[in-house]
């Protein structure tokens, strides 16, 4: 007993030799230039996937390996760059955070390009105030190096800690039945009876449902931001367009918006009351979890591309790197190689990288901006040509939506520093200045963006020999008078009006066809007037999410006209 009481403690003390052996290693660097993707991860992890971890790890990881370098370049210690090194990976890291403090002080409003300046100045002198130091120091930095190590651990615990309750609670709830009704194949008895429609001598043009996010109505436009988009509507009726002047979106959300219009139904007959079954409790996760789920069953795998797949269509979407309509990665290829993310963009913006990119951006064009990656997204669709089949191609374009691109005339809108960097509508409607930031550089956007889709709308129409389809519309309107907190007090007009433009090919019939058509019967109307198809159409309705993700209806705050009682008809609470 006593021999094998004393391998044990031989064993012990091996195992803590080598851990401290290894532990004299310094891999904090590493560790925390990748604590900020890892937490940022775990915080949108309901609408990531485990390969959006991928490239930004590898650039975090880049970074700070290019730091350590340069570092050892000076001190020649694998140690002593170690600590050098922190000096520039913590000055890129923080960057968002010490200029937001600043930016909050009293006083006069701090220039971001000042700040940055000098924050870089700053990170040279300590920086070289670092090296100095430690070039003349005669310390092993064994105790500091592993006191750096343990706490990079802790913080990688800590940044992984959110994720832990929910993942007990999967382990020990009892199994719940998943989602039984299949959304591959639609419910609708009318919309399976056209899926098996003889398409051999139905004619079928190319189809293009161009949604452009956040773009508001005519009379929105005029009555609340004093801008007349007059010129850009009368340019697409003279081109052949018909334009909804009284048109709006049956939801004030992109998720709940294209569900609705692609599946020509309304949320509350078409979701199954299971489908939240394994959502999580809180708000913003429970509502990330909820766009997840409807973008990757109801948005990509839709009733309208059921019917157009039956029909012979192939498909062309554009990767918008937002979650909801973004192209997930199924290897690290694609992981590395994709559009850059609406995940990828938030860690930029915590960075210095986004200041540097955003002030030399005008001369130099460069991919990483939202406005680049919108002139590409231009540049793709007016280089589609036709195809041997025909080709729905649907593309989801993040503009006039904030944060703003465009200036009036169509050049690059710089980012504001402090708006640009909250995410979240319910956080930058807190912000003092907010919404005459919004008020004054929403219409510069839309008038810039115009110019755009002018020579898109022009070159489709061209390649195509004006025989497509196409649909210009909005997911829903402006958002100056969205009131995330309550649903009372939003501006239900400005909200829901959005813009309806459709173009059809020369003898198509445009029956039904509308100025008050809300976008759920979008589909129903273009196919039956296209294909001869039967397909219902629904009462124009609008609703709004609440706190617990079920629907309010306000319909009749559409004119601005309140309920007499000041409620509002509940459907599907719970969902």
């Amino acid at each position: 007993m006593r021999g094998s009481s004393s391998h044990q403690i031989r064993s012990r003390r091996l195992q803590m030799k080598i851990t401290r052996s290894l532990f004299r290693v310094p891999f904090y660097p590493l560790v925390f230039a990748a604590t900020p993707v890892i937490s940022l991860f775990i915080i949108n992890r309901h609408e990531l996937q485990v390969l959006d971890l991928v490239r930004p790890l590898l650039v975090s990881l880049a970074i700070s390996v290019l730091a350590w370098s340069l570092s050892g370049v000076f001190v020649r210690s694998i140690k002593k760059a170690a600590l050098a090194a922190c000096v520039l990976i913590i000055s890129v890291l923080i960057y968002e955070f010490a200029f937001l403090a600043a930016y909050s002080l009293p006083g006069d409003v701090i220039d971001e390009k000042i700040f940055l300046g000098t924050w870089l100045v700053l990170t040279v002198l300590l920086f070289g105030l670092a090296v100095w130091k430690l070039r003349i120091s005669q310390r092993s930095f064994d105790d500091l190096t592993i006191l750096l190590n343990s706490f990079g651990l802790a913080l990688i615990l800590l940044a992984t800690l959110p994720a832990v309750p929910e993942n007990l609670e999967r382990l020990t709830a009892p199994a719940r039945d998943p989602i039984t009704r299949p959304v591959s194949e639609p419910t609708d008895d009318h919309w399976k009876k056209a899926e098996l429609n003889d398409w051999t001598d139905v004619t079928r043009p190319d189809v293009y449902f161009l949604i452009v996010d956040a773009y508001a109505r005519q009379d929105i436009l005029q009555s609340r931001f004093a801008y007349d988009n007059s010129p850009f509507l009368t340019w697409l009726q003279s081109e052949g367009f018909f334009v909804g002047d009284r048109s709006h979106a049956n939801y004030s959300s992109t998720h709940l918006s294209l569900t609705a219009t692609l599946n020509a139904e309304y949320l509350h007959t078409l979701l199954p009351d299971s489908l939240l079954d394994h959502a999580p409790v809180e708000h913003r996760a429970r509502s990330q979890y909820m766009a997840t789920v409807l973008a990757e069953r109801y948005i990509k795998r839709s009733r309208v591309h059921n019917l157009l797949d039956a029909a012979g269509y192939r498909f062309v979407a554009n990767d918008s790197g937002y979650a909801i309509t973004r192209k997930n990665p199924n290897s690290i290829g694609e992981a590395l190689t994709g559009e850059i993310t609406e995940f990828e963009e938030a860690l930029l913006q915590m960075t210095v990288i986004s200041p540097l990119v955003a002030s030399t951006s005008e001369a130099i064009p460069f991919p990483m901006t939202k406005h680049e990656l919108l002139l590409e997204t231009f540049g793709e669709l007016a280089s589609i040509k036709p195809h041997s089949s025909p080709s729905f191609v649907f593309y989801h374009i993040l503009s006039p939506h904030f944060p703003f691109s465009f200036r009036e005339d169509g050049s690059q809108m710089l980012r504001h520093p402090v708006y640009d960097a909250s995410a979240w509508v319910e956080d930058r409607s807190k912000l003092d200045g907010y919404r005459e930031h919004y008020a004054q550089n929403y219409p510069k956007n839309v008038a810039g963006l115009n110019l755009h889709l002018k020579r898109v709308i022009k070159k489709i129409l061209e390649n195509t020999n004006r025989r497509a389809v196409v649909i210009l519309q909005s997911d829903h309107g402006s958002s100056l008078g969205l009131v995330p907190t309550t649903n009372q007090d939003t501006d239900i007009s400005e909200r829901f009006g959005i813009l309806n433009a459709i173009y059809l090919p020369d003898g198509t019939s445009r029956t039904g066809i509308t100025a008050e058509m809300s976008s759920i019967n979008t589909f129903p109307l273009i196919f039956n007037n296209v294909f001869g198809l039967d397909l219902p159409t629904h009462e124009d309705r609008a609703f709004l999410m609440d706190a617990d993700l079920g629907f309010d209806e306000v319909t009749d705050r559409l004119q601005s006209q309140p309920k007499s009682d000041g409620s509002a008809n509940k459907v599907g609470a719970g969902r």
